[in-house]
């Protein structure tokens, strides 16, 4: 497999963003709002993967998508013979079928019977709207109590990877390599962006097992996140609705640099 890596924004530009943040920060404006997370609660549940002898695999996240669908991570159910979506917090879980299920990509759709929470929405897929490397990215993580915690992981996406087609009939796959702080239990999760609309599902290291990732509680190396994009072509395989935004997310760094520079500006003529 070969992989095609995109340019990243240089570390000067990231660190000046970065600058941009702060300043605003502390010159007390607002800088962006986060990603309502009362509304993203509504969304997120816990997928738990049992194996042929009834032995637990673990839990992990997925997200709903409508229509009692929910999307989760492909790697993450290898060897799986039965699976349960649950609420978080263990309110009530429910039986699931896998309908779809991409290795290669890292998503898989389950079908459940009962879940009627209303589907996640996706970002904007216009050309020239697709995330980059710099880009602020939110995911959702579980506290210690198996609730979704009040605070989502923060990061960057620091590097574009595509992985190349291996046969005929395959198809290239965009990641996104991120450095939010994630937990095994976070595979699965969507990756957000500041309005808290899907841009990808996170996923491990393809080679990564889930009992691997169970044994250690922060993974080595860095996570990753399939664009959503993929995510989109196996919901829309099944026939499922998917619902986008109806205009594109604000990007975060702009929206800080045109902030900071007016605060200096009020600054300057003070």
């Amino acid at each position: 497999m070969t992989e095609r890596t995109a340019p990243a924004r240089s570390s000067k530009a990231v660190r000046a963003a970065a600058a941009a943040l702060l300043a605003v920060a502390a010159a007390g404006h607002v800088v962006r709002a986060q990603p309502d997370l009362a509304a993203v609660a509504e969304h997120v549940v816990v997928v738990r993967a049992f194996d042929r002898v009834e032995m637990a695999l673990g839990d992990i996240a997925g997200f709903a998508a409508g229509g009692g669908l929910v999307v989760t991570n492909a790697q993450m159910l290898r060897g799986a013979e039965t699976v349960l979506v649950v609420l978080p917090g263990g309110a009530r879980e429910f039986p699931a079928a896998v309908r779809s299920l991409d290795e290669r990509s890292g998503v898989a759709v389950l079908e459940t019977e009962g879940l009627d929470a209303e589907g996640a929405v996706f970002a904007v897929n216009d050309p020239g709207e697709d995330p980059e490397a710099g880009d602020i990215v939110y995911v959702p993580r579980f506290a210690a109590d198996g609730a979704l915690d009040r605070e989502p992981a923060l990061g960057l996406i620091d590097e574009l990877r595509t992985l190349q087609p291996e046969m005929v009939g395959d198809r290239s796959v965009l990641l996104y390599r991120h450095n939010a702080a994630l937990t095994a239990r976070g595979y699965g999760m969507p990756m957000l962006n500041d309005c808290g609309e899907v841009i990808g599902l996170i996923r491990p290291d393809p080679d990564i097992s889930l009992r691997d990732l169970n044994a250690r509680s922060n993974p080595d190396g860095p996570a990753f996140g399939v664009a959503g994009g993929e995510v989109r072509r196996a919901l829309t395989e099944l026939g499922a609705a998917v619902e986008t935004a109806g205009a594109p997310c604000p990007d975060a760094y702009a929206a800080a640099e045109r902030q900071a520079e007016i605060a200096r500006q009020r600054e300057s003529e003070a």
